[in-house]
């Protein structure tokens, strides 16, 4: 072979460069900045921000709620009757606030909500919150304890703002017609006797000084004398009897009646007995109290299907109106004589006594459950108050 045939293979062939066939396209698009974190951090509070306002809005426009009750119990409506009851509690204890005191010891009602608050300490060195002087002597003689020294609130202060006195410079008036959140007998305290004489006129009841209101119930005050506790002398043996006479006495007051109306209750038959709904440890979904112990229980059962315990039909009422609810049935307890062995009754079957005298364990105004008129009438002579039924006691609250 010629070497005019050879090809040498890195030479380039000579004339212009191929052409590129593939279209050339502008570059139109830009790749969008990337968020930083803050900018993540400002959509997430603007995110939460939206969402605040809008469940304050949401409660704000809910009958019966204000915005305070929103830090404290939330949007909810009730559905379980101690859902309010621990997220008060909860915030409390977040607050730093001591939780067993905001609760009487007695009864279980709040004790903060009362304008009869007293704050006790015993001989023994304990310490406890109750709603009313009536729970402290209860709570003290169920514990077999003396009462070293107490604080009251000034009834012309307020909840919000209480005036606190030493309960052994206090005036009182006993017997009054009512004092807010307190339990029977209603007792109201204030600075000096001056200030008391102006309220008798329009509260009523008897003037006293603590020495006196002691009296009234069988408990030893005890005082811290040279590091030792001493007894009063003013509790007598005459003085505790007369208070445990007059103790006695309140109680006959509601359980009298219901021993002369028992056989015509448990003839009855519209009484039902139903052992569930007795539990010690059930409080009032309206006011905290123990509602085992009252005599006027009702039990609510809700168009929204959930149930709520009572002391009493101001408490179920006022819970009702406060959440928006509206009641299905109910069901009453049969005033008894006995509290362990409750029977109860649809309350669109009962007949009432409403404005009696205080009934144990509840809060006015008073109400009392009968399965039939002649039971109430048996026991009206005893409690006093209006025969009435269902419809007309329901409408006290409408």
């Amino acid at each position: 072979m010629s070497d005019k045939h050879e090809v040498k293979l890195d030479q380039q062939p000579e004339g212009p460069p191929p052409r590129d066939t593939a279209l050339e396209v502008p570059e139109l698009y830009e790749e969008p900045p990337k968020m930083t974190v803050k900018d993540t951090v400002g959509v997430i509070v603007a995110l939460l921000a939206l969402f605040v306002i809008g469940w304050l809005g949401y409660l704000w426009l809910t009958p019966g709620r204000s915005l305070a009750d929103a830090w404290l119990f939330g949007a909810g409506t009730g559905d379980t009757q101690t859902t309010m009851q621990e997220m008060r509690e909860t915030q409390m204890a977040a607050d730093g606030a001591d939780v067993s005191a905001a609760r009487c010891a007695s009864c279980g009602m709040f004790a903060d909500r009362s304008m009869s608050h007293v704050k006790a300490t015993f001989g023994d060195g304990s310490a406890a919150s109750f709603d009313s002087w009536g729970c402290v002597f209860d709570y003290a003689e169920e514990n077999n304890l003396a009462l070293a020294s107490a604080q009251v609130i000034d009834l012309t202060s307020s909840l919000e703002d209480p005036h606190w006195l030493d309960a052994d410079s206090a005036a009182y008036l006993y017997g009054v017609d009512s004092v807010a959140g307190s339990m029977p007998p209603f007792i109201a305290a204030f600075p000096d006797e001056q200030t008391a004489r102006v309220y008798i006129q329009q509260m009523g009841g008897e003037l006293m000084d603590f020495a006196e209101l002691l009296g009234k119930w069988p408990v030893q005050r005890m005082q811290m004398a040279g590091g030792e506790l001493a007894h009063d002398q003013d509790m007598d043996a005459q003085k505790a009897a007369g208070a445990r006479a007059e103790d006695r006495e309140m109680e006959t007051m509601a359980e009298q009646p219901g021993e002369q109306a028992q056989a015509a209750d448990a003839a009855s038959p519209t009484a039902i007995d139903l052992p569930h709904l007795h539990d010690h440890e059930m409080r009032c979904a309206s006011c905290g109290m123990f509602t085992d112990r009252s005599m006027s229980q009702v039990v609510g059962y809700w168009t929204d299907g959930s149930e709520t315990h009572h002391d009493c039909w101001d408490c179920l009422f006022n819970y009702a109106a406060d959440n928006g609810l509206a009641l299905d049935y109910a069901l009453a307890k049969l005033y008894r004589s006995s509290l362990a062995e409750p029977e109860w009754i649809r309350a669109e079957q009962a007949v009432y006594l409403f404005g009696t005298a205080p009934i144990k364990g509840s809060m006015p105004p008073f109400a009392a459950a009968f399965s039939s008129r002649s039971a109430a009438e048996q026991a009206q002579s005893e409690l006093g108050g209006e025969i009435m039924q269902f419809n007309d006691l329901k409408g006290n609250w409408e």
